[in-house]
């Protein structure tokens, strides 16, 4: 149906428990509890795309979005609207991961652009939470067979990561995203001889 298992892997599974005890530390009606519970399904969500469920955890985190955009924080509570629109552009990176594994291209796209509008993480690296996104909606876009597109979206990406690889920057996860932007841009090639030669070089 698409994608397989050529997309990229789930990223950030687990952490089921832990929300749920967090819950527990906060009183009925706080920001953080309401959060800390809004962020379960969207655990559950990342282990369903671990165990290769992807159509359950399609599902699971379009509810979870649903739910998340509804959800009204105070204008005053800054902490809580940054919880919340990281838990929002969580749900929304497990949208796309797992629309693209079932091939719903058009449903990867949509959730990625979500993505890349919200502010970026304040509780990871800024730089490489938006090279990843931008590779994630890439993704989408190349493998609707948009590729000037696609490729356009990812230049950011790759230079970033192509800096950061003569850096030194090595570990697991800068080799697995950095993979996944390479793969993003062989599929966004054109399907001529220069786009073939160039396919050939990213791989």
């Amino acid at each position: 149906t698409g994608g397989g298992s050529r997309h990229p892997r789930p990223r950030n599974p687990g952490g089921v428990k832990a929300a749920e005890e967090t819950a527990k530390q906060f009183a009925e009606g706080n920001s953080m509890r309401v959060l800390a519970l809004a962020r379960v399904p969207v655990r559950r969500a990342r282990f369903e795309l671990v165990l290769g469920e992807a159509q359950g955890a399609f599902n699971r985190a379009t509810a979870a979005v649903a739910y998340l955009e509804k959800l009204v924080i105070d204008p005053k509570d800054r902490f809580g609207k940054r919880v919340h629109d990281n838990v929002l552009q969580l749900a929304l990176g497990t949208v796309s991961d797992s629309a693209l594994r079932l091939g719903r291209y058009a449903d990867a796209e949509a959730a990625s652009r979500k993505r890349v509008a919200l502010p970026l993480s304040p509780f990871d690296n800024p730089v490489a939470d938006k090279a990843y996104r931008q590779v994630q909606l890439a993704s989408a876009l190349a493998y609707q067979g948009r590729g000037a597109e696609a490729l356009t979206t990812l230049a950011p990406a790759l230079e970033y990561y192509a800096n950061e690889k003569k850096v030194g920057a090595g570990d697991t996860k800068f080799r697995l995203d950095y993979a996944e932007a390479l793969l993003a841009s062989a599929l966004a090639q054109a399907p001529d001889a220069a786009g073939r030669a160039a396919r050939l070089r990213t791989l």
